[in-house]
């Protein structure tokens, strides 16, 4: 309950105030992560008190007939759990001094990987157009199809899940990120990078891969890791800055959304006031994350898709300010576009 029972330093009698307990929260283990029903965080007692309500119940135990279609289908039960499938990966994790909606844009853009990790994991001359075909977009997400095969997928809140398919005969494999709010302008960055093992044609390459995955120490997997990570660790963080800090243009105001393929928003006018409103009882960044960004930002390509279809989704979901934090979040966070990193 996190209800503090005793203090071994006070006298005798004396009972535990308050401000000794601590905000207890669900979790379970699921795939290999642990998962925290993190809805305590934003309901304090002044904010039931206020509102009248309660807050949510945590999820029922994990049964066959529990109601919990959101874990599954972020804990990627489709690849985890499938009878069919046999799968071998790795797992990291860091701390990033950037936004957690700047990582997921990032990720959710697959044409960078040859120009901005070339050398790490790709090369330059591995660039090309690479078409992308929505397949659905709503409040859950979207899923956007890669030509020939393949797919990115962005799960609300915050999953990106990149799959490709190599076709009959050949396995599949898949990048899996999680990008988790910490504090505005920060975020922790969970991947999970995961073959399809058993279908691997070459025996040999299946036997290595396997290997190299269940026997290579954490501490080796982390040094490799995390140098695709500094390939834009820096320019993503100023990046962040940019974006909330460099728009002089006033309030923002959202038009209606609309585009050529009928992804839309019902979204017509916004402002700090109506997304704090909104938010009760949890707590808005006082800095919208990219004011206007259909003016300010280069989106040219069909590449592009999955970036535009996130800021619309974006919009739409958080009136363009992002995550909602608990009222437990200190004061001196809330206005934080990113931490200061590097020569600003």
């Amino acid at each position: 309950t996190g209800e503090c029972k005793r203090v071994p330093q006070a006298e005798e009698d004396t009972r535990p105030s308050f401000s000794c307990s601590a905000t207890a929260l669900e979790t379970r283990e699921r795939n290999g992560l642990v998962w925290a029903y993190a809805a305590p965080l934003y309901y304090d007692d002044d904010g039931l008190r206020s509102s009248g309500g309660t807050a949510p119940s945590p999820p029922d135990d994990d049964d066959d007939d529990a109601d919990d279609s959101s874990l599954r289908r972020l804990a990627l039960d489709e690849i985890f759990r499938a009878e069919d499938l046999q799968v071998t990966g790795t797992d990291y994790s860091r701390d990033l001094p950037m936004d957690a909606t700047i990582l997921a844009e990032n990720v959710l853009d697959p044409s960078h990987l040859p120009f901005t990790h070339h050398s790490t994991i790709s090369k330059r001359s591995n660039a090309k157009p690479l078409p992308l075909k929505k397949s659905r977009f709503g409040r859950d997400g979207f899923e956007y199809l890669k030509e020939p095969r393949g797919s990115v997928r962005f799960e609300a809140p915050m999953l990106v899940f990149s799959s490709t398919d190599r076709g009959p005969g050949s396995y599949r494999d898949w990048n899996c990120v999680y990008a988790v709010p910490t504090t505005p302008g920060s975020c922790r960055l969970y991947v999970r990078i995961v073959f399809e093992a058993s279908k691997i044609p070459n025996k040999l390459q299946q036997l290595v891969l396997t290997t190299i995955f269940d026997r290579t120490p954490p501490f080796v997997a982390h040094l490799s890791n995390h140098r695709v990570l500094e390939d834009d660790n820096f320019f993503l963080h100023h990046q962040n800055r940019d974006y909330a800090l460099s728009f002089t243009g006033g309030a923002p105001t959202q038009e209606r959304l609309h585009d050529d393929d009928a992804t839309s928003s019902s979204l017509t006018v916004t402002s700090y006031a109506e997304a704090a409103e909104a938010a009760k009882p949890g707590v808005v960044p006082r800095r919208p994350l990219c004011p206007r960004w259909r003016e300010r930002l280069s989106l040219p390509t069909s590449a592009d898709a999955c970036v535009v279809a996130y800021r619309r989704w974006l919009d739409d979901v958080t009136l363009g300010y992002g995550p909602v934090y608990s009222p437990h979040l200190p004061l001196d966070k809330r206005d934080q576009p990113a931490p200061p990193f590097g020569v600003d």
